[in-house]
């Protein structure tokens, strides 16, 4: 259920003309016409589908107008171990458990012997959305020289970059806005210092996941970091969860690759990555509900 338009920041939003930030984030072979990618490769279809009720998914200014008021909403109870519909409600739940995957994939990297703070270079942020996450990497590791976010939506981008000006980053880092799919992302081969992929695992099949770890692959330096933060099927919270057949219907009908992800789960990902050649792979949990997985390339790779 959508909240009510009230009065706020939201509605100016909505009245801005964002013709102009649309044009400047849509790349061309990635043009969007609601639920159809027009000159796009088929494999970027999973991205088509209706995500979080909205029709046309996260190809539309609602969604991307009301990602923070609906990460707020969604992460208000996610810090309390006990069920959501009992727990108590906090207005910084969603930067809490930012800040709690952050410390979670800074501890796995130092047990893998990598020094958060002296990452270095730039990180990439996948699936960046309107810039939450991107917010976070600036603020949780002060070692990153710039920050590229990449969105399929560019709807997401342009408020994200209206964002980016409207309230500057946790520090002055350069951050880059990029319409394309990670797995099809154009960066330079060993440029890469960090591969952030936080809270996104969980809409996408499990080949764009895989893809997704192959890309980071290739785009990190040797000693480069990824990390893939998301909810954990295997977690008490997230089984009381599916254990609850109304709750666990709603949740699945807004979330198109839930299942996928649920079959997957961290386990799956870390054969995965150890597979492909990644060491000091390992994950932790997060919060009661959410797990962090870091895995480094090899210095010699």
């Amino acid at each position: 259920m959508r909240e009510k338009r009230g009065k706020g920041p939201g509605n100016a939003a909505r009245r801005r003309s964002w013709k102009s930030e649309l044009s400047q984030h849509t790349r061309p072979s990635l043009t969007h016409t609601h639920t159809h990618l027009v000159s796009s490769p088929p494999s970027h279809s999973y991205y088509t589908v209706p995500f979080h009720c909205y029709p046309e998914g996260n190809l539309a200014w609602d969604a991307a107008l009301e990602v923070e008021a609906s990460a707020r909403a969604v992460h208000a109870p996610v810090m309390h171990p006990g069920p959501p519909a009992t727990a108590p409600l906090s207005p910084d739940g969603d930067a809490d458990l930012r800040a709690a995957i952050s410390a979670a994939s800074r501890a796995l990297m130092v047990g893998a012997g990598v020094d958060p703070d002296a990452l270095g270079g730039v990180a990439v942020d996948v699936g960046c959305s309107t810039g939450l996450s991107s917010r976070e990497l600036a603020r949780a590791f002060p070692g990153l020289g710039a920050i590229a976010g990449l969105d399929l939506s560019p709807h997401m981008l342009a408020v994200a970059s209206h964002l980016a000006s409207a309230r500057p980053l946790p520090r002055a880092v350069p951050l880059t806005l990029i319409h394309a799919a990670f797995e099809d992302s154009g960066l330079v081969s060993a440029s890469v210092g960090l591969v952030s992929i936080v809270l996104v695992a969980h809409e996408c099949p499990r080949s764009v996941t895989a893809a997704f770890l192959a890309e980071a692959w290739r785009v990190l330096r040797p000693g480069g970091v990824v990390v893939v933060a998301d909810m954990d099927p295997a977690s008490p919270a997230f089984q009381a969860l599916a254990a609850n057949p109304f709750a666990y219907a709603g949740f699945k009908s807004s979330e198109p690759h839930l299942l996928e992800w649920v079959g997957l789960g961290f386990a799956g990902v870390e054969a995965a990555a150890r597979g492909m050649g990644f060491v000091g792979v390992g994950s932790a949990a997060a919060t009661p509900r959410h797990a962090a997985m870091v895995a480094v390339k090899p210095k010699e790779a």
